[in-house]
């Protein structure tokens, strides 16, 4: 009759050890999805960052040929030489 209540006491002990398991993984799933979702949201932005850094980059490009441009006008204008 030992023998059954030493068996009771670990099978009670294993399906303890088995409902903490399920809870800690259960815990790991939420973290993990979280986790994923904060990482989807940092590469949207990040995305998004690029895509503002090449739209500034074009801008710049732009702003640069249009003063080159009105330098030269200028420079026609007042009958100078153009700079090289």
């Amino acid at each position: 009759m030992e023998t059954l209540q030493i068996l009771e006491q670990r099978i009670t002990r294993l399906l303890g050890l088995v409902s903490k398991l399920q809870e800690d993984n259960t815990k790991l799933v939420k973290d993990r999805d979280q986790a994923l979702q904060k990482l989807e949201t940092l590469e949207d932005l990040m995305l998004q960052d690029n895509k503002d850094l090449e739209k500034l980059h074009n801008e710049r490009k732009h702003a640069i040929h249009t003063v080159d441009e009105l330098i030269k006008s200028i420079d026609t204008l007042v009958g100078e030489e153009p700079l090289p």
